[in-house]
């Protein structure tokens, strides 16, 4: 029963952050949610959320523990994501926060390799 529950607050704190769900992220950080669980593609709710470009709700990871440095099974990192969804205000977050910009993911692209990527 114990891993039921861990599971289904897993799945609910990626779904709560790929849809920018800032008061559920943040309930269920407080309640001991693992943030750095993955998902597909070793996807954590950190990349959900900078996938859509949800700013608030990487905030509410970051300070709740979640590595704005960690990256996919393909080497995406949060600042990828925002880059390449051109989430300014996100982008300028990360890269306050310390997060690289020249890291490559394992195609070889950069954050800005994806900004300017028109497919």
């Amino acid at each position: 029963m114990e891993i039921r529950k861990i599971i289904l607050s897993e799945v609910t704190l990626h779904l709560a952050a790929f849809s920018g769900q800032t008061e559920v992220v943040s309930y269920l950080c407080k309640n001991k949610a693992d943030v750095g669980a993955s998902a597909i593609d070793d996807m954590a709710a950190i990349h959900f959320a900078a996938q859509k470009g949800h700013l608030e709700v990487v905030r509410a990871l970051v300070s709740a523990g979640a590595s704005f440095k960690s990256s996919t099974r393909k080497g995406v990192t949060p600042l990828h994501f925002a880059a390449q969804g051109s989430h300014l205000e996100l982008v300028k977050y990360l890269a306050k926060k310390g997060a690289s910009l020249t890291i490559k993911t394992k195609a070889g692209k950069t954050p800005l390799d994806l900004a300017t990527n028109d497919e």
